[in-house]
């Protein structure tokens, strides 16, 4: 299943804490050639999942939690746009310029991180979208 950009920003913007598979779809989503494999397990102790997530070298890699994490997601604009303005509120608010006049995106959710991670995810929309 593809999933699309406004999908993403949709759950980033409602949601709330910590959701790592958001966190994967949107890793897989920004990083082009890479790939997921989950397996999910029913064990007697407990169900649980393995994560095979890897990156266009093929190599193993943890996600980072753009859903909780400004830091992560600040190294993820500094990597996908470089020399972007961005600015958050503690409110939920937050902005960012991907570097052109009109190129500025908002993004608004329950937390910080959230709300810069959907206001990233807007500037990586096409042009008229």
């Amino acid at each position: 299943m593809t999933t699309t950009i406004d999908e993403l920003i949709a759950r980033v913007e409602q949601g709330e804490g910590v959701d790592r598979e958001l966190d994967a779809q949107i890793w897989l989503f920004a990083t082009p050639g890479a790939s997921r494999k989950a397996t999910h397990i029913n064990h007697p102790k407990g169900p649980y999942t393995i994560d095979e997530t890897r990156d266009a070298d093929h190599r193993l890699i943890t996600v980072p939690c753009y859903t909780t994490s400004i830091d992560a997601v600040v190294a993820l604009i500094e990597q996908k746009l470089p020399g972007s303005v961005w600015d958050v509120s503690s409110t939920g608010g937050a902005w960012i310029n991907g570097g052109g006049i009109m190129d500025q995106e908002y993004g608004h959710a329950p937390s910080p991180a959230r709300a810069l991670l959907a206001a990233f995810l807007k500037s990586l929309r096409p042009i008229g979208e």
